[in-house]
């Protein structure tokens, strides 16, 4: 049977939680430090807003090679050519429409795959899947049987090879460990013959399935790493840009890195679309590069593009402008009255809602209407949200004196339902809050008890 998946999607990196964010009571409010302003309520906690989670980039960004000018696979053995057969059935799996037209040419063709068929056959089901999870594909014993023989033969990969899997198996989220440690000694060892594609797909992939802190993970980006700053000279921009979110996800935040991530930023930056500006600005921001001049361009690029935001951009990118403490107030009254009168804040998740809500409050900018929005969201899916999620919005609301929002009294029944899920460093920032807007004290915390005895969670016992 298929070992379980690495990770599935989260609602938040587990580094970039909250509870890594919220700091002790007493300190300087975030949005002064922003705005420069002399310090006020010296009980506000200092709360910096959770990075947006995930890629800032849906699957299938990339764009294709053409056929003539594609790397190879895997090396033939003898360096001869693959056989025909193996060919024709490559064109057979690319052309199925439906993963289940692909599970039926895999039960009838499998056995006389080569290395070259197996991984055509992988990546065409992380198409056909449609982000479902495999979801489409599990059923089968033929796909279990195929990620057998890719796991098998993961270690022949051309550094083509080896993109294309681990991006792939990223799409799926198949983090299976025996198959990323293989792909991860492969793109280390093959490093040095990797191009701009490669590097993008692979570390987009790893820090997609949060592969990172492994022994291998860790010695595929040190040698990834040191190939990278050559490779921004040239390539598409969308290769700049993941290769940024892959960058700052992983932690891998060389300076010489981001260095020439700006320059390429800046050289292309007045025909970036919103998906870019927000993908870099997020980037820089999470890894705390500084150049002043590079946020100048994006907002002015910005300005320029308003209309083509989206919910999730917006989120990103006001995320990144207030923790990066650059201050747009302009841009950010204009980018609200887009996102309202589009329509867009209601049909934001309620993670992305709540960062969106931070990068405002923050940065100190009051837009009315988008935090009516903001607030209509988070008191009508309020059972929905995680407790950092909760925190965050109170923490926005409350920062900005909004003490009759209609949302504080479903954050009032969450937190009194869910007092013993919150953090302490939660608890106390929505202490802060429900006393700033007059809410009273926070619900007690109940601890459940076994025969007498205080269970003990599992937060408790680690």
């Amino acid at each position: 049977s298929r070992p379980p998946p690495r990770c599935r999607p989260l609602s938040s990196s587990s580094s970039h939680g909250w509870r890594a964010a919220m700091e002790q009571a007493g300190g300087r409010p975030v949005a002064t430090m922003l705005s420069g302003e002399s310090q006020q309520q010296e009980a506000q906690p200092v709360v910096t807003g959770r990075a947006v989670s995930g890629s800032l980039y849906a699957p299938g960004t990339f764009p294709r090679s053409s056929a003539s000018a594609a790397p190879p696979i895997y090396r033939v053995a003898g360096g001869g050519r693959r056989p025909q057969e193996c060919i024709e059935v490559d064109i057979r799996l690319r052309n199925a429409t439906s993963s289940g037209e692909l599970l039926r040419i895999l039960a009838e063709a499998l056995p006389r795959f080569d290395v070259g068929s197996v991984v055509v056959a992988f990546c065409t089901a992380a198409k056909l899947d449609e982000g479902k999870e495999m979801a489409t594909l599990d059923r089968s014993p033929a796909w279990a049987v195929l990620q057998g023989r890719l796991i098998d033969c993961a270690h022949l990969l051309e550094p083509r090879g080896m993109s294309m899997v681990a991006y792939a198996a990223a799409r799926l989220m198949w983090g299976h460990e025996a198959l990323l440690t293989a792909l991860a000694t492969v793109g280390a060892r093959r490093a040095p013959d990797f191009g701009a594609t490669d590097i993008a797909k692979g570390c987009w992939a790893f820090a997609k399935l949060r592969f990172v802190q492994e022994p291998a993970a860790a010695e595929f980006w040190q040698a990834v790493a040191r190939q990278a700053e050559t490779k921004f000279r040239s390539p598409r921009f969308v290769f700049v840009s993941m290769m940024a979110w892959a960058f700052a996800m992983g932690g891998y935040a060389h300076s010489a890195i981001f260095s020439e991530i700006s320059k390429a930023t800046r050289a292309a930056c007045d025909t970036l679309p919103p998906r870019s500006l927000a993908s870099i600005a997020w980037a820089c921001a999470k890894t705390s590069h500084k150049d002043a001049a590079l946020f100048q361009d994006i907002a002015r690029r910005a300005h320029a593009t308003l209309t083509e935001f989206s919910g999730h951009d917006a989120a990103a990118f006001c995320w990144a402008f207030s923790a990066a403490g650059v201050q747009a107030d302009d841009l950010y009254e204009s980018l609200g009255t887009h996102l309202v009168s589009s329509g867009l804040v209601r049909r934001l998740s309620a993670p992305l809602a709540a960062e969106l809500a931070w990068g405002y409050a923050a940065a100190r900018v009051h837009h009315a209407q988008l935090f009516a929005d903001l607030e209509w969201l988070c008191a009508s899916h309020i059972w929905d949200l995680e407790t950092e999620d909760v925190t965050g919005f109170a923490w926005s609301f409350a920062s900005l004196g909004r003490a009759e929002s209609k949302a504080w009294p479903a954050i009032h029944s969450y937190a009194a339902r869910f007092a013993g899920r919150f953090r302490a460093s939660e608890r106390q920032v929505l202490s802060w809050a429900f006393a700033n807007v007059g809410l009273g004290t926070l619900p007690a915390r109940h601890e459940p008890t076994v025969g007498g005895v205080r269970s003990l969670g599992s937060r408790e016992l680690t």
